[in-house]
């Protein structure tokens, strides 16, 4: 039970079905009674937000005159930390300070003097001395995964030079992170002062990992067959490189999975729509990298690594996507025979054997008496009523009537002159078995026409084409 809360944030949190602290929340309960700098370390999925989120909104309502910063290396986890603080304290002033937004708008909103700002790095920099955002300004400085952040050369240059202009009134500094590698620890070393690790290591879920061998060319359509043979409903799937996002991303809505990915050049309003779509169910499978998911929750998703993770805290983020809040996951890696050696790496460290995931067999025919297998009889034809009606469709196409016979040219083309119709309707006259008509008189044939065949016949100028004979020389 969470007892020194405001009601609203009680009622926010039970509302959650969050009843209970975890073991890295009420570490740093006691931890933020201290002084000097923290670095909280604990799996994904155990909810590091909170940790720092409730003792900071404690001590900001406790004095108005304080201020917090906290830094995220997304937009989407600025927004998502920004949108928490907001539900557990609705009348704490705030500001949002993040790349795709608005700069001129995000000036206004620093005038105001915010209480507490979530911001990227790259945008605080460009904003940093601005009003509202001078160096001096903050008690305490939050850094929120910070193991991502400090993995990107340029994004760790950004934080030791936003760093150094705080001088030597530097704020009490907290990070928090899933992992621990080298350079976040030398990160610590260099920038904080005194620094007191809260670790805690154990696990708040159950998340099963899984892999599938895969041929180099044909990862594509074993990602497609897994997707549907598994009847898996949501899925982060996880790729190297940015690029390959796209690509992926058509081939499934190709194979009708519907399927979203996200880009570190897409603008804010698309990366909005691709969020609202995966919370709508329209779209189930986001293709992504490993920053861009940050920050990114889907209810019970599953993690499918279409590129396995190179480093091991790269591939405990990623798996750390599933299995959130006490729920159960799975973590599937596509395998090729070249990436084996990480999958006996991952799983030493795992402590657990990483189990092959097989493709279901189908049940075997039955075998009849010759033995041989016997398929199953299919639905049978309705047999045809014979003493039902022929349909006016089915006669002959002898009782139709025919249609009368054109007169056409020996090369294909129908007689359709004047004289050739009259001289035509004079020969049928002639006839003894013709019906007796009024005399008509009507111009004579002309010579070139044969009446009795119907037929013209050509002009004797007339050469035929391949006649043989040279036409005469052109000067």
């Amino acid at each position: 039970m969470f007892l020194q809360l405001s009601a609203s944030a009680q009622q926010w949190l039970e509302k959650q079905g969050i009843t209970s602290p975890t073991a890295i929340q009420e570490a740093s309960f006691i931890a933020f009674e201290g002084e000097g700098d923290l670095f909280l370390h604990a799996p994904t999925g155990t909810g590091k937000t909170l940790a720092f989120a409730l003792p900071l909104i404690e001590r900001l309502q406790e004095d108005p005159k304080r201020r917090a910063l906290i830094l995220s290396p997304t937009p989407e986890l600025a927004m998502q930390t920004l949108g928490v603080m907001r539900n557990l304290a609705p009348g704490l002033s705030n500001a949002a300070i993040a790349g795709g937004a608005s700069l001129p708008r995000q000036k206004e909103r620093l005038k105001e003097m915010p209480q507490l700002i979530c911001a990227t790095p790259g945008r605080l920099f460009d904003l940093l001395g601005e009003a509202g955002l001078r160096p001096g300004a903050f008690d305490l400085v939050i850094f929120d995964e910070l193991d991502m952040m400090v993995n990107q050369p340029e994004v760790c240059g950004l934080l030791q030079r936003i760093l150094a202009r705080f001088g030597k009134e530097q704020p009490r500094m907290v990070a928090a992170s899933a992992t621990r590698s080298p350079r976040a620890d030398a990160f610590l070393q260099e920038s904080f002062r005194e620094v007191q690790v809260v670790s805690v290591l154990e696990r708040f879920g159950s998340t099963s990992h899984h892999y599938r061998f895969t041929p180099e060319n044909g990862k594509d359509v074993t990602l497609a067959r897994l997707l549907k043979e598994q009847k898996i409903n949501f899925a982060f799937i996880f790729v190297a490189e940015a690029r390959l996002a796209p690509h992926l991303d058509r081939f499934l809505q190709a194979q009708g999975l519907p399927s979203v990915h996200l880009q570190a050049d897409m603008p804010r309003s698309q990366r909005q729509q691709v969020l609202a779509q995966l919370r709508s169910g329209t779209s189930r499978y986001l293709v992504t990298t490993d920053l861009l998911a940050r920050g990114i929750d889907l209810t019970q998703a599953d993690v499918i690594q279409y590129d396995i993770a190179r480093t091991y805290e790269s591939y405990t983020h990623r798996s750390g996507r599933t299995g959130r809040g006490g729920a159960t996951g799975r973590s599937i890696s596509l395998i090729t025979r070249d990436e084996a050696q990480y999958l006996r790496r991952w799983s030493e460290k795992l402590g657990s054997p990483i189990e092959e995931l097989t493709i279901p067999v189908k049940a075997p025919l039955p075998l009849g008496e010759d033995g041989f297998p016997v398929k199953a009889p299919g639905p049978k034809k309705p047999k045809k009523d014979k003493s039902a009606k022929p349909k006016a469709s089915d006669k002959k196409a002898e009782d139709k009537p025919r249609a009368p016979k054109v007169s056409t040219h020996r090369k294909g083309r129908s007689v359709n002159s004047l004289l050739a119709k009259e001289a035509t309707a004079a020969v049928k006259e002639a006839k003894p078995e013709a019906p007796a008509t009024p005399e008509v008189t009507t111009a004579p044939a002309p010579r070139w026409f044969d009446a009795t065949k119907k037929v013209a016949k050509p002009s004797k100028k007339l050469v035929p084409k391949n006649s043989g004979k040279a036409g005469p020389k052109k000067r």
